[in-house]
């Protein structure tokens, strides 16, 4: 199958579709971003959210989770009670 042919376009998507792009087309493309790690509000809420840009086990980013996709039940368990483990936001 043959990439498609190099148009005018806006990308929509993360660092992970920007690498396929510019090792597919050897360029950058404008962007609109659509990674939730760059979009999250890190406002202390504790949360659970997944990555393209993590492989292998999840990253902690002060109160969130971050796993990869696809990962494991053992893994997300995990995650978990290690948000759970963390002390309460000081008021």
């Amino acid at each position: 199958m043959k990439d498609p042919k190099r148009q005018d376009w806006v990308l929509v998507g993360c660092e992970r579709s920007r690498q396929v792009h510019r090792h597919v087309y050897g360029d950058d493309s404008p962007c609109i971003e659509l990674c939730p790690k760059e979009l999250f509000a890190f406002d202390g809420a504790r949360a659970l959210m997944r990555s393209c840009m993590v492989e292998g086990s999840f990253e902690l980013c002060g109160n969130v989770a971050i796993l990869p996709w696809g990962a494991e039940l053992t893994l997300i368990e995990e995650a978990i009670r290690t948000l759970l483990d963390l002390p309460p936001p000081s008021s």
